[in-house]
């Protein structure tokens, strides 16, 4: 049995939306078809799209078939998956560990222990980051800046980096929660130091291809593209958005987004030549031709502000949480409307919520909001996980918000 890889990143604890990661594996297809895995955070081209089809329009009033739960202590880390195992970071009292599941039972495979607990009691217990598999080899970072890379098969190390005690990281004050982005045989990751904003690694060795900057980090990994042929990498810093060449990390563009203290979770999309950034704290978002000498602002608007959860692009429109609060909340559900809106000018297409906070999953004022969400496109659909850890199924239309099918899955905590 092949599970597909893409539901594993909607289904773990994430931020603002439970500190303990629950694992429920469901049955959200007719017939499970995946022509490729899951082995990055936002799907294999970074951008939360699955190519799986033939997924149910509908599902029982009590939602898919749950084929296993297993729990697995404190984090917010997701799931990548290959072929029959699925792979994720978490944390209990002894320690914090990467464990490889089967994907038909949840038993463990393999788990590899790489540190203490991370603020076991505090607010953010746990890892923040989710692993990366790539050429038979899972990449992940903790808390604390540790990089390491491990056999895919067996959890053995293979190298290591302490990003912390190397070369230092600013700009982090939550902990560390940058994916390793692989690409080109290279590990790429925001650091934030100085003359080390961003590093180049080689992903067979961990030894320092290069390092370009001295921008203080933020929380969202690095994501590659290509302009006019150009393979380049968007490192959403601090205060500023940096466009670097993959190859030897000249800068290309430097974006200036803010001052003093700023962070950024939720990622970047890009559709060539456009990129669209969101920015927290309400400062909604903005569209950049980045195909010219000097990057172009397309629109701006404050419509959309994703903080801790990203949009997707679907056939020209954006999906995503417009957040009203200043942060996402620990003690209650974010205020604010899940939004369709068109990519190449910003304007809205429709609105689903009252921009108010929902206090319970059953209330009938609340019932049809969607809620700030995780979100996975695919096979025409929108699967969501919000943050009451209702599991939501909405077709992907850009004239009106049609839900197709709803369920609670993690229990509607926090």
């Amino acid at each position: 049995m092949r599970i597909p890889g893409s539901i594993f990143d909607l289904l773990a604890g994430r931020p603002a939306l439970g500190c303990y990661l629950s694992i429920v594996l469901l049955a959200v297809g007719k017939s499970g078809c995946a022509d490729d895995d899951w082995p990055f955070v936002r799907g294999p081209a970074y951008n939360g799209h699955s190519s799986e089809t033939n997924l149910a329009d509908e599902w029982p009033a009590e939602g898919p078939p749950v084929l296993w739960t297993r729990m697995l202590g404190q984090g917010y880390s997701a799931f990548v998956a290959a072929e029959d195992h699925v792979f994720t970071q978490g944390q209990n009292v002894t320690g914090q560990y990467v464990y490889c599941l089967h994907a038909d039972t949840g038993e463990t495979i393999w788990e590899y222990r790489y540190d203490w607990p991370y603020e076991f009691a505090g607010v953010y217990p746990g890892p923040r980051s989710t692993p990366t598999l790539s050429g038979g080899r899972l990449f992940f970072t903790s808390p604390d800046g540790l990089l390491c890379c491990l056999d895919q098969s067996s959890g053995d190390r293979i190298w290591s980096q302490d990003l912390l005690k190397t070369y230092g990281i600013e700009g982090c004050d939550f902990g560390y929660a940058c994916s390793p982005t692989v690409t080109n045989d290279m590990v790429i990751l925001p650091v934030g130091a100085s003359n080390a904003g961003v590093v180049a690694f080689d992903a067979d060795t961990g030894a320092e291809i290069w390092k370009s900057t001295s921008e203080p980090a933020s929380y969202t990994p690095a994501l590659p593209i290509n302009v006019n042929g150009d393979a380049l990498v968007v490192c959403y810093m601090q205060n500023s958005l940096l466009i670097l060449r993959q190859d030897d990390g000249q800068l290309v563009h430097q974006i200036d987004l803010s001052r003093g203290y700023d962070e950024h979770s939720a990622w970047p999309i890009y559709d060539e030549p456009n990129l669209w950034v969101s920015g927290p704290f309400r400062s909604g978002s903005h569209l950049l031709d980045v195909s010219a000498e000097k990057p172009k602002t397309v629109w701006r608007s404050k419509t959309m502000s994703n903080d801790v959860c990203s949009s997707v692009l679907v056939d020209g429109h954006l999906y995503g949480f417009g957040i009203f609060d200043v942060q996402s909340k620990t003690h209650r559900p974010s205020r604010g409307i899940f939004r369709c809106i068109e990519f190449r000018t910003g304007e809205e297409q429709w609105a689903n919520g009252t921009g108010r906070p929902r206090r319970t999953s059953n209330a009938d004022e609340f019932a049809s909001d969607i809620g700030q969400a995780g979100i996975i496109a695919t096979d025409g659909k929108l699967i969501i996980l919000n943050e009451l850890g209702e599991l939501i199924l909405l077709k992907t239309d850009p004239s009106e918000c049609v839900e197709l099918a709803r369920c609670t899955v993690l229990g509607g905590e926090n």
